[in-house]
């Protein structure tokens, strides 16, 4: 109710400011004729200008040397999209994993590319408007309503290898929002959504050209969701929830151990938000987006394992801001950029399970990024075209670090580990807190020949030169050959690198206990930082043929196959350099692990994708889609002989369908949604078969709807509905392993897969004004 009485008074004072904006000629009658030309168009697919498979000229997605994926401003308000989470969930080749992972809620697959610590977040890079928008020193973050989708002009999704352009971390693929401008704006927009279980969601989006050369954009989102309490859907899995907390002890998998606890249960809400402003000036364009995304660091744990009571959390924030600057001279494009990002991870941020005494492990962290960079673009004839540009970039970051036993608000505090206060010590024992200060030298150079009019060929390379980890250097080629004008064909090579970024490199965590009421100390386990590692990289040929009958028909196929190598794992210290020597702070330890470059992958697959629109009548159309994936592989391992195998790849289901349509009946829109996974393969090896295949837990289908009713060109409700078949379905956490409990963390989660949301309705809001 606060959230849509705030939004009431948005839009009571904005509709004053709208009454002088309508002193401007001629607003209704070119919104109403835009509308009817844009249902004149609505059949026709058209071929829609990207810009992120160059970066500084725009192209035509079916000449663009990339396999893409296009979502419009008019298909995410056709299928209600409120978060990038619930878009990427609908697109080929991509899968989402939600309420997996403790320490940053979700999951996004890009062709089975995932990390050893069940990362995948890190293996792309986002973008808003082709300037980085995740975190700059990519720690790992939440991407939920934390996006700014409803301020989306088009999301372009580039597959594949994209280091020849974009440097470190584009990985796996570019997530590209492109952001409307002041004249995609024609009125303010609110939006307010409230639904079961405690779910709150607004948006406002405005923009306004003053004058010929001055304009503006703002938005704003926020989103709080307390959640379905999951032990009233899965009694099973979380049996013994309310006897834990109500005795405060917890027979966890190290045994019997006693908390001070409330006796409740109050899991701590999902909340995120999301501002972007935007001023533009003639050529130069200045932009601010800041948003935080908070999640229950309990996600995925068992309550034997885990104190589910309200504050235990991580909470991510990404503050980024960028000058850019556009000039056109003869056959010159140049686009110049300065741009200061940070990440922060607030510091209240805390782990309250089983491996810190059920007790508040607090986290720190943050990094900070420094950007300028210069683009430019030389149109030699109608066949030639050169591109390229030059970076440097100041790094520095203070990597997520060890379990503390206080929270800090600077690195400089004293930093103590948790557990480690005795009578004989009552101050503790002190860590350092790192502090990694880096910089990143980089130019790509890019020709692109159009030698006749169906045939665009792509070359291109980019060499990086970094203080921490050296230098890298990545390729591109593609070309792209139209059979006919219906049929073109595109066959691309690509190559990238992830860098060790400081949280792999450097994260550390463990205990220490006392005998001897802290004379001494000892410890079992402890990992600690690898400053030595190196990047992995990746090397992706794929192919795509598209057929389009230039009306209301289209289909594409496509195949990768991706060779990555240097991937991170972890390994024992004393075989990967003793750099510890069993040591840490001058105490004895049983077993340090530390990250280390030690496998490689075989990836393959590809997708075919369809979409049929029909016109049924004047104001009834119908737009059909789907989607067939596949994905498989293998990674290197080693058996207890510490010989190599091959293994099945983790973290996917090799076959993945997406399906749904998009009915406009006048007034009414239906927009159903379905997803079907197969079997999902686990992080964790079987025993069969010499431990050469992975573990499984069961695929699920679910069905997502958006109904929309326009009562008029200014006003809409709707209706949205997420697992409507209410399927009891499992996602896969690190630590799903049905066959067998697996060591380590992972080992205090749920062993059958993390347990999911039941059926959720929400109702809404949407006023133009």
């Amino acid at each position: 109710m606060n959230l849509l009485l705030c939004f009431l008074f948005v839009l009571s004072v904005s509709s004053v400011l709208a009454q002088r904006d309508s002193l401007r000629p001629a607003t209704h009658e070119v919104e109403v004729e835009d509308l009817l030309k844009r249902k004149g168009e609505i059949d026709e697919f058209e071929d829609i200008a990207i810009i992120t498979t160059s970066r500084t000229n725009e192209q035509k997605s079916s000449k663009a040397p990339g396999t893409i994926v296009v979502i419009t401003a008019e298909q995410i308000q056709r299928r209600g999209y409120t978060s990038l989470m619930e878009l990427l969930q609908d697109i080929p080749n991509v899968r989402v994993d939600n309420l997996v992972d403790p320490r940053w809620n979700n999951n996004i697959l890009i062709r089975g590319i995932v990390g050893a610590n069940g990362s995948a977040n890190d293996k792309f890079i986002l973008l808003i408007d082709g300037v980085r928008a995740n975190s700059p020193t990519n720690d790992i973050i939440p991407i939920v309503e934390n996006y700014p989708v409803h301020l989306a002009k088009q999301v372009e999704i580039v597959f594949g290898p994209a280091s020849a352009l974009y440097g470190a971390d584009a990985f796996a693929g570019v997530i590209n929002i492109i952001t409307k401008t002041a004249d995609d704006i024609r009125r303010s927009e609110v939006t307010a959504i409230g639904g079961m279980y405690g779910y709150a969601f607004g948006n406002l989006q405005m923009g306004r050209r003053i004058n010929e050369d001055l304009s503006y954009t703002f938005s704003a989102q926020y989103h709080y969701d307390k959640q379905p309490q999951l032990s009233k859907f899965y009694p099973e899995e979380y049996k013994n929830l309310e006897q834990n907390l109500q005795s405060g002890t917890f027979n966890t998998i190290f045994g019997p151990q006693t908390a001070n606890v409330s006796p409740y249960y109050s899991q701590t809400p999902l909340q995120s938000y999301a501002m972007h402003g935007n001023v533009r000036y003639k050529n130069l364009s200045f932009t601010l987006f800041r948003n935080e995304a908070i999640n229950p660091s309990t996600i995925a744990q068992t309550p034997d394992n885990v104190v589910y009571n309200r504050g235990a959390f991580f909470g991510h924030n990404v503050t980024m801001g960028n000058l850019i600057f556009q000039k056109n001279i003869n056959k010159w494009q140049l686009t110049s950029f300065l741009i200061g990002s940070h990440y922060w991870l607030n510091p209240e941020s805390n782990f309250r399970n089983v491996y810190s005494g059920l007790r508040p492990a607090y986290k720190f962290s943050n990094g900070l990024m420094l950007k300028a960079e210069q683009l430019a673009s030389y149109t030699l004839n109608s066949v030639i075209n050169f591109s390229g540009g030059i970076t440097y970039e100041y790094f520095n970051s203070v990597p997520r670090g060890h379990d503390l036993e206080y929270a800090l608000s600077n690195r400089k505090q004293r930093a103590v580990i948790i557990g480690s206060i005795y009578p004989l010590n009552p101050a503790g024992i002190e860590v350092p807190i790192p502090f990694i200060e880096y910089s990143n030298i980089g130019g790509f150079l890019q020709t692109q020949i159009t030698p006749i009019e169906k045939l665009a060929i792509t070359l291109g390379s980019r060499y990086d030169v970094n203080s921490r980890y050296g230098a890298s250097l990545n390729p591109r080629a593609g070309i792209v050959f139209e059979i006919n004008k219906y049929l073109n064909t595109k066959l691309l090579y690509g190559s990238a690198f992830l860098a060790p970024s400081p949280l792999f490199a450097f994260e550390q965590f463990g205990s220490f206990v006392s005998f001897d009421n802290g004379a001494n100390y000892v410890s079992f386990f402890f990992r600690l930082p690898n400053p030595d590692l190196k990047p992995q990289t990746i090397q992706t040929f794929e192919s795509s043929t598209s057929f389009n009958n230039g009306k209301n028909f289209r289909a594409n196929f496509n195949a990768f196959y991706s060779i990555s190598e240097g991937l991170f794992n972890y390994g024992p210290d004393f075989l990967n350099g003793n750099r510890y020597n069993g040591q840490f702070l001058g105490y004895p330890v049983n077993f340090i692990e530390v990250a280390i470059n030690s496998e490689r992958q075989f990836s393959y697959g590809g997708s075919l994708d369809l979409e049929y629109r029909w016109n049924i009548s004047n104001n009834q159309r119908l737009n059909t889609y789907a989607s067939v994936s596949y994905v498989n592989g293998k990674v290197t391992s080693k058996d207890n002989s510490n010989q190599e195998i091959l293994i099945n790849l983790a973290g996917i289901s090799p076959w993945i369908v997406k399906t749904g349509f998009e009915l406009e009946l006048s007034r009414l829109t239906f927009s159903p949604r379905l997803i079907w996974l197969n079997e999902q393969y686990t992080y964790a090896v079987s025993q069969r078969e010499n431990g050469t295949v992975r573990q499984k837990i069961s695929g699920y289908a679910l069905l997502n709807l958006h109904l929309n009713y326009r009562v008029s060109n200014y006003f809409n409700v709707f209706l949205q509905g997420r697992n409507l078949l209410d399927q009891r379905y499992y996602s896969l956490n690190l630590g799903a392993s049905p066959e067998t409990a697996i060591q380590g963390a992972a080992g205090a989660e749920f062993g059958n897969g993390a347990p999911q949301n039941p059926l959720r309705l929400m109702a809404g809001l949407n006023v133009k004004f």
